[in-house]
């Protein structure tokens, strides 16, 4: 279902969270590291995400409603995955800090994700279920690079554009009921995202607050966001369901190698040497080299960046300084418009 009427949102700034610090050590190898991998979720309690390995939520007052819990009844792979709710009247997020990490040029999210349809043919749209990511050491309340996610209504696959921040539709769309592969990729170079969908790319735009946030370098928080799609009391009321499984983070592209910002031949040739033998050639983060690895590498074959030189490294934030960030972060109303 596509859509070419103006629609409006007013971002109010679900991510008011608290910080928690992600502790684990920084990984220097020349290959694609994963910067946060949930492992499918196997790992976590069937219970409520925040409070679990680095995960927080909303901890200012109003605490928000609305729930991203483990469960084991729906899911991609393995036996658990993530459970979204969004609840009616409540934008909410859910997210974790990577600032213990010093990045390179390029920095890849991918998951997966399944929608449950509102159900709805007109009226109220959304919710967007999706995920986004933010430069918190940039101005405060201009820190978005940039976000990949869809509307529970009408199934079309949104980005946000550079400046504006419009939720955008892309030309994809998903099968409700369904699981669908995502994934988002920030240059730290050319300062510009692209979103995919099912291996597809659907957008390269430049990062969303470059221009109002005076400049986005680091990659310091990311995860889930669950919004109402415009600020009409119908789809502020709408409620939703989301499955995601699969989460993962990295420095670098997980196909690529050899590191030449390219996935071609030369990654398989990798591959078959790293074969059985370690994790030279893992794309999906399980630290070795199988036929899983691949498929990854024969989904994304053809993808090439241009070269250029790895970004200076960020410099952790302190704690306190990232909290107040945050907080005044969640007190800047944000307009966000579909188009």
């Amino acid at each position: 279902m596509s859509s070419n009427k103006i629609r409006h949102i007013v971002f109010t700034g679900a991510w008011t969270i608290a910080v928690a610090t992600f502790s684990s050590p920084l990984a220097l190898a020349t290959a694609a590291v994963p910067i946060v991998n949930t492992g499918g979720f196997e790992s976590f309690n069937l219970t409520n995400l925040a409070g679990q390995q680095g995960w927080i939520t909303d901890s200012f007052p109003p605490i928000r409603p609305g729930s991203a819990v483990v469960q084991s009844g729906v899911v991609r792979s393995g036996a658990k995955a993530l459970q979204i709710d969004r609840a009616a009247n409540s934008d909410k997020s859910w997210a974790i800090d990577v600032t213990n990490f010093n990045i390179h040029r390029i920095v890849v999210v991918d998951w997966d994700m399944r929608v449950t349809a509102t159900g709805l043919e007109t009226g109220p749209i959304g919710p967007f279920f999706g995920v986004e990511s933010h430069d918190l050491n940039a101005n405060p309340g201009f820190t978005l690079l940039g976000s990949l996610g869809v509307d529970a209504t009408t199934g079309e696959v949104l980005y946000q554009a550079e400046g504006s921040g419009a939720l955008v539709a892309s030309s994809s769309e998903v099968v409700f009921g369904a699981w669908h592969h995502y994934r988002l990729l920030y240059d730290f170079t050319l300062h510009k995202y692209s979103g995919f969908f099912e291996g597809t790319k659907v957008v390269t735009t430049g990062f969303v607050d470059q221009v109002l946030g005076g400049g986005l370098n680091d990659f310091t928080i990311t995860g889930f966001s669950a919004l109402a799609a415009q600020p009409d009391s119908g789809s502020q009321a709408l409620t939703g369901t989301v499955y995601v499984d699969n989460f993962r983070v990295w420095d670098g592209i997980p196909e690529d190698f050899n590191v030449d910002l390219a996935v071609s031949g030369l990654d398989f040739s990798s591959w078959k040497a790293a074969f059985g033998s370690g994790s030279g050639a893992d794309a999906d983060g399980d630290l070795d080299s199988d036929g899983v690895d691949f498929l990854a590498w024969q989904r994304e074959t053809g993808f090439t960046l241009p070269t250029s030189t790895a970004v200076s490294a960020a410099v952790p934030e302190p704690a306190g300084a990232l909290l107040l960030a945050l907080a005044a972060w969640g007190l800047q109303g944000r307009r966000r418009c579909l188009a």
